[in-house]
């Protein structure tokens, strides 16, 4: 699960998601839908919480993917052509599973 803040987008927005594996380099993406996402907003802060990622295929099948380092980037649009992005680096855990 992830949340993307938006500043200065409005209450809807697209966002499109990026997530690589940063030891072999495999992408997995998410598009932004056709339609702009409704943002919870506080003000001109708007997130979109809770949002999903699916995982499968980051990673080799017999690989282990607990503390694999990625990095997750996320695209934002919106109708009136703001456009922002960002990105961080993080690690996979597969203790809750």
């Amino acid at each position: 699960m992830l949340g993307v803040r938006c500043v200065g987008f409005g209450q809807r927005a697209f966002v499109s998601l990026r997530v690589q594996n940063l030891r072999d380099g495999t992408e997995l993406v998410a598009p932004a839908p056709a339609r702009p996402q409704l943002l919870f907003c506080n003000g001109d802060v708007c997130d979109l919480v809770p949002t999903t990622l699916m995982m499968g295929g980051i990673a080799p099948n017999d690989a282990e993917r607990d503390g694999l380092p990625i990095e997750i980037s996320a695209e934002v649009h919106n109708a009136a052509g703001v456009t922002g992005h960002a990105s961080r680096r993080a690690t996979l855990s597969t203790a809750d599973l």
